[in-house]
């Protein structure tokens, strides 16, 4: 059959990494996007610098040190915070710092040799996608030899939508750099234990330069641990053994990474297993079952970080007993068949790196590797059942479940992923208008450079220095500080007890945590506490700079450039319910420009007069239908 010599033929790979290339090539139109501004800010600064920019996002980042957000120290995060840089709840344990050399490295290539040319960038990303799904087809071959099998692995590996964002979005190009050496370790070690000396040399070093790409290629040792348990030969000692190369090396990764200060802390969206294991584990209880049903079958597990809080538990449930059902009709046909529980246990331990932050395809890249393998298997041990009935691996007849799951399989995998895929590269631009009309909204007379911008109220602050980053960059005029002072998507009452005090007392609190529904409107349109909303993810933006545990304690205060923020009000678990805002002067003068969010821009603010209150309704959320 024509399928058989296309999948079986050596060079398949090649057509499987151009089709990946053409389902993606439509992010070459989508410019800068979100961190890529912080990217340009760094590696490219305006000539004239003024305002919050002036005093640089990241001061002193090397260009190899891009992703060193927060580096943390009790005195950066209050200098950053008295900036403006990070919102006034960050705790002083807050660390948000990636060490990723090598994909820095890439994009200083970017900004030194063509800066304004984003399609260039792109096209960066693009290459190393097509890289990455040559590597994949070679482990497939390792493993399942050179048949139609592993071309068909290839082909649902090249096509899967978990790759859309990292291939469409430059700053997300980490997750494509460290794939592609985090596989090529995986089949360099394969190719050594099969007596490839070089290989074996290489194993190591390839692992250490995906680990310098991006943490995802912590994924690639669970296939390493895979393949010593199920396709290796001689002794326990022996394959255990031959771990320890790649082991050691990782493990210095790892004592260097932290050595240097680098990880997360501090953050709700953020775990760090080794000091935070509990929180690890009732992360992965829910992440892992909902990673497995978006990689396996559908739908992505981006969907979980829309649901409220109270469906979390019983879709995690499901997710975890839909992709036991597949696994369990699959058994029948893979029962005893070492290359699948390669694939299957390959698959299980690299999503647990990934169960550390909130659930996304995108953190799939490595672990899609053994989910297509297994996939493409099931299949082709069916075709062999129906066209071969007397081969030993045949079974018996294909039963109407099994014939449906296949079926399924393909159309997910080969017709439905490759749209999505499409969607995927170009999602990341879906923020590109809102931002840029943001942006626009920002005063932009001369006067702003010497005063704060004070923004009373918006759904969320996550938006602002993105917005911010891209005047500076267009050399508009920058405010002299910017803080958002109410960040809740719910209704904030706002009184004014004197000259120079605000105090902001938000309906339910501050931070909620995610999945969690605020207050309903006063008119009662559009109800945000459905059970699935935008609400729920944009939520997890602000606990991005403070995790939930975290409480505040009443009198504190937290120092800001001409202001303070004092605590007034605190629940029993902490949580912030009530804070004035003091400031050195009066409300009324110029030092302060007084804005608020409205239907995605800002707009003026007037403060109230003094002994009175105001009550803002809740704000127009990002993506979701206008109340208005």
């Amino acid at each position: 059959m024509i399928f058989d010599r296309w999948f079986g033929h050596p060079r398949f790979c090649a057509s499987a990494a151009a089709i990946a290339v053409v389902l993606t090539s439509i992010s070459l139109t989508t410019g800068f996007q979100v961190d890529d501004y912080i990217h340009r800010l760094l590696l490219q600064p305006p000539a004239e610098a003024s305002g919050i920019e002036g005093r640089g996002l990241l001061e002193g980042r090397a260009p190899w040190d891009l992703f060193g957000f927060i580096p943390g120290g009790p005195e950066e995060i209050r200098r950053l915070i008295k900036e403006g840089l990070v919102p006034w709840w960050a705790p002083q344990s807050l660390r948000l710092s990636f060490f990723r050399p090598l994909t820095s490295l890439t994009h200083w290539v970017d900004y030194r040799f063509w800066p304004d040319r984003p399609a260039l960038m792109h096209a960066q990303n693009l290459a190393w996608l097509a890289l990455l799904v040559w590597i994949a087809s070679r482990v497939y071959r390792e493993a399942a030899g050179g048949t139609w099998e592993a071309g068909l692995a290839t082909l649902m590996f090249a096509v899967d939508y978990s790759h859309g964002v990292p291939a469409g979005w430059i700053a997300a190009r980490n997750a494509l750099i460290s794939g592609c050496f985090g596989l090529l370790s995986v089949y360099l070690y394969m190719r050594g234990r099969r007596g490839d000396r070089a290989s074996a040399f290489a194993a190591p070093a390839t692992l250490v330069a995906g680990l310098a790409g991006g943490e995802m290629s912590l994924g690639a040792p669970g296939y390493l641990l895979a393949y010593a348990l199920f396709l290796d030969t001689g002794s326990v000692r022996r394959r255990l053994t031959g771990l320890i190369p790649c082991a050691a090396a990782t493990l210095a990764w790892i004592a260097v990474y932290k050595a240097l200060g680098y990880g997360a802390t501090g953050s709700h969206m953020y775990i760090d297993p080794a000091s935070e294991p509990l929180r690890f584990l009732r992360a992965m209880l829910f992440n892992a079952p909902t990673l497995l049903l978006g990689q396996f079958l559908l739908p992505p597990a981006d969907v979980f970080g829309f649901l409220a809080d109270a469906l979390r538990p019983g879709y995690a449930a499901g997710a975890a007993g839909i992709v036991t059902i597949l696994l369990l009709i699959m058994r029948g046909r893979l029962r005893g068949d070492a290359v699948s529980r390669f694939y299957l246990a390959g698959t299980l331990l690299a999503v647990l790196p990934a169960c550390g932050t909130a659930a996304q395809n995108r953190l799939l890249v490595i672990a899609g590797l053994g989910a297509g393998g297994l996939l493409a298997r099931y299949v082709a041990r069916l075709r062999e059942a129906r066209e071969h009935p007397t081969s030993i691996n045949a079974e018996g007849k294909a039963s109407a479940l099994e014939r449906l799951t296949r079926r399924a399989i393909l159309i997910i995998h080969l017709a439905i992923s490759p749209s999505a895929l499409i969607v995927a590269a170009y999602s990341t631009a879906a923020l590109g208008p809102l931002l840029q009309r943001l942006a626009d909204s920002f005063p932009q007379d001369s006067a702003i450079e010497d005063q704060k911008l004070m923004i009373v109220q918006a759904p969320t602050a996550f938006l602002f220095q993105y917005a911010a980053s891209m005047n500076a960059l267009d050399g508009r005029p920058m405010p002299e500080h910017l803080y958002v002072l109410g960040s809740s998507a719910a209704p904030l009452e706002i009184r004014r007890p004197d000259a120079r005090t605000l105090v902001l007392r938000p309906s339910g609190g501050f931070l909620p945590p995610p999945g969690s529904p605020p207050a309903a409107r006063p008119d009662g349109s559009f109800d945000r506490s459905a059970p699935v909303s935008p609400l729920h993810m944009i939520q997890m933006f602000d606990v991005l700079f403070r995790a939930c545990s975290l409480g505040f304690t009443e009198q504190e205060t937290i120092d800001l450039h001409g202001f303070r923020a004092r605590i007034l009000e605190t629940d029993a678990t902490g949580r912030l319910l009530e804070i004035a805002f003091e400031g050195d002067d009066s409300l009324e003068s110029g030092r302060y420009r007084w804005m608020t969010w409205s239907d995605g821009e800002l707009v003026d603010f007037d403060p109230p007069e003094i002994g009175q209150s105001v009550l803002l309704p809740a704000p127009d959320l990002p993506f979701a239908p206008s109340a208005r």
